[in-house]
């Protein structure tokens, strides 16, 4: 559904910058440590 979204919003001749940075929380590999400011609240939680 996200994609077709994705799709419409595209075929309309909307685009985006791509300025924004993405910022992962939980990594894909189990072994892989934790990163820094992970959680719900952030590191300090």
């Amino acid at each position: 559904m996200i994609a077709w979204a994705g799709i419409e919003r595209f075929r309309a001749g909307h685009a985006d910058d791509m300025a924004l940075a993405a910022r992962p929380r939980w990594p894909l590999d189990e072994a892989a440590p934790a990163m820094l400011g992970s959680g719900k609240k952030g590191a300090k939680a």
